[in-house]
């Protein structure tokens, strides 16, 4: 009988931690991260950034790491709710072949940096 009430009171102590338990506040303030087109990047092609955030988020830059390209900020759609950014990559440019990292960087208002990641290709 003392073998079932302490198994009771210690799986009552696990479930009663557990549900105390996940990311510490502020953990995942990225909701969503879209970049379009995934595929196929080439010179000429626009390039579309969307990024959903939580209201503890006051700046959003991003960028695709290609040679040539480099760190933009995002703009705020108050009626999408969503940080924003398009653009066409400049005629001309040549990306060599292959698989990139797509980032974005979400600076919250007590100054922490939050950061998502995506592979995009030029095929």
């Amino acid at each position: 009988m003392k073998f079932k009430s302490f198994l009771f009171v210690l799986l009552t102590a696990v479930l009663f931690t557990a549900g105390c338990a996940g990311l510490p506040k502020g953990a995942n303030q990225i909701l969503d991260f879209k970049i379009t087109p995934d595929k196929g990047l080439a010179s000429g092609t626009i390039v579309s950034i969307e990024v959903k955030t939580t209201d503890m988020i006051e700046k959003v830059f991003g960028s695709v790491d290609v040679p040539g390209a480099f760190k933009v900020p995002l703009k705020y759609d108050s009626i999408k709710k969503l940080w924003a950014f398009k653009a066409m990559i400049p005629m001309g440019v040549a990306i060599p072949k292959g698989e990139y990292t797509a980032w974005v960087e979400a600076v919250a208002k007590d100054g922490q940096i939050y950061k998502a990641e995506k592979k995009v290709t030029t095929y």
